[in-house]
């Protein structure tokens, strides 16, 4: 018995020896380090996810039926999206400010009355517009596992992402004049925040197609230029954008990958966010803007306990997600052996994930993320990637590698995101996965990185 106490005492001498020993190490290790910054604050995103035990679901932000420009009919575009193993599907149907056909109209609340299409052709205030919703009123007889966001695409001055919501811009087509479209984006969006029980969220969609048409050009200098603009009256500059987010906190995200990358828009997010970060954080995401032929370019991986419309929603309001994309590589040139998979007599969705799961398994994968706050580290576990980036305001590339120092790294300003890239052997891009952006600063409770708490969606 005393041999077998002093083999425990003697175990726990040598534990702590070697503990003493490590944290020497690491002192001296860091000694050649700037100073860390012990006053700044990681605004973590990932803050409530459990890498060990959160399940992983795919979603699409942005596609269209045949209810405004898309080809396929809201019951075609739910068979194939699930083909692609897709779990959330809104349908993004523009708005009769893109001069489309409507899909119908909608009850206003009590009190408000139903608008016909030449009131709206008109200009008359309308909250009736092109709304697929409910799909079951549209066709909609098989939801192959597909849970449905109720969607729309406002689609004048700017195009948005509506969710959660029926209120879209007022005004006709033509209303361009004197602010007109402006005043109607605000107008949107601050009916959204109080009808519907403030409900609404919305994105940003494709910016760097509106910023080439307000510069006119598609040169990235001359996109940063424009973007620099200050003059009161100039649209889509980075005051204009950075006026509407601090506006609205209902407006989450900015997309950044858009079909094959028609509009790339990381850079515009990068210059639009200078200042803006930790205080109001933005998120990324990929969309395949589906008009019938560019299912499954992006994803967006939502990371959740449970797969509920709620989850989704709250995993977007809170950045718990990674934006994927295949970019401008054609995801079907890909060599996927899974013939045999046709004739095997399994329920169809477990049959379509087995069969498209390959597809998803090239993209860049963030399998952890680990963060010492004492130090200052973050650390990303992934695979599937030739080139890590960590990029902060105006894109500028603070690290490379799998781990950043978010104290000692002095060029990091406001925030840094890591940007996971996979070349094929000649360097061609052939995939890119964003992670949320981590805001760097002082502590200030009052960041809209804490204003969904995920406790009650229902309240903002």
């Amino acid at each position: 018995m005393k041999k077998r106490i002093l083999l425990i005492i003697t175990a726990f001498i040598t534990v702590i020896m070697t503990a003493g020993l490590f944290v020497g190490c690491a002192e001296t290790a860091d000694s050649s380090r700037p100073e860390k910054n012990r006053d700044l604050f990681l605004f973590n995103p990932y803050r409530n996810v459990d890498f060990s035990t959160t399940e992983r679901f795919k979603a699409d932000f942005h596609l269209h039926s045949t209810n405004s420009d898309g080809t396929l009919s809201p019951q075609e575009n739910i068979r194939r999206f699930s083909e692609l193993g897709f779990d959330f599907l809104p349908m993004v149907d523009h708005s009769y400010g893109a001069g489309l056909p409507a899909g119908r109209f909608h009850q206003r609340p009590a009190g408000h009355t139903i608008l016909t299409s030449s009131q709206v052709g008109a200009g008359t205030n309308s909250r009736a517009n092109a709304v697929t919703w409910p799909w079951s009123d549209f066709g909609v007889t098989e939801y192959y596992n597909i849970i449905p966001i109720l969607a729309s695409e406002p689609s004048r001055l700017h195009h948005f992402g509506s969710f959660f919501t029926e209120w879209h811009e007022e005004g006709a087509p033509g209303d361009w004049a004197a602010g007109q479209d402006v005043r109607s984006i605000y107008r949107m969006l601050e009916c959204a925040t109080v009808y519907d029980g403030g409900q609404g969220r919305f994105e940003i969609f494709h910016p760097e197609r509106h910023v080439t048409e307000a510069a006119g050009s598609e040169d990235f200098a001359d996109h940063l230029a424009w973007l620099d603009n200050t003059e009161s009256n100039a649209l889509h500059t980075a005051i204009w954008y950075q006026e509407l987010l601090n506006s609205f906190p209902t407006v989450l995200s900015m997309e950044m990958f858009n079909q094959d990358d028609r509009h790339p828009s990381r850079h515009i997010y990068d210059r639009v966010m200078r200042g803006m970060m930790p205080a109001r954080p933005v998120w990324l995401s990929a969309n395949s803007d589906d008009h019938g032929g560019h299912s499954g370019r992006s994803v967006n991986i939502m990371l959740m306990q449970e797969r509920t419309e709620i989850a989704f929603r709250q995993a977007w309001e809170q950045g718990a997600y990674f934006a994927k994309s295949f970019g401008a590589f054609d995801p079907g040139l890909l060599e996927l052996d899974y013939e045999y998979l046709d004739e095997l007599e399994l329920p169809i969705h477990e049959r379509i994930n087995q069969r498209f799961g390959d597809r998803w398994a090239y993209l860049p994968t963030v399998h952890d993320i680990i963060i010492d706050d004492y130090s200052g580290y973050i650390v990303v576990k992934a695979s599937n990637y030739t080139q890590f980036e960590w990029i902060t305001e105006d894109g500028v590339v603070v690290a490379d590698g799998n781990i950043v120092n978010f104290r000692t790294n002095s060029a990091i300003s406001g925030y840094v995101r890591g940007q996971l890239t996979r070349r094929t052997a000649d360097g061609t891009i052939m995939a890119t996965t964003l992670m949320q952006p981590f805001g760097v600063g002082l502590f200030n409770p009052n960041s809209w990185f804490f204003h969904f708490t995920g406790l009650d969606v229902t309240t903002a």
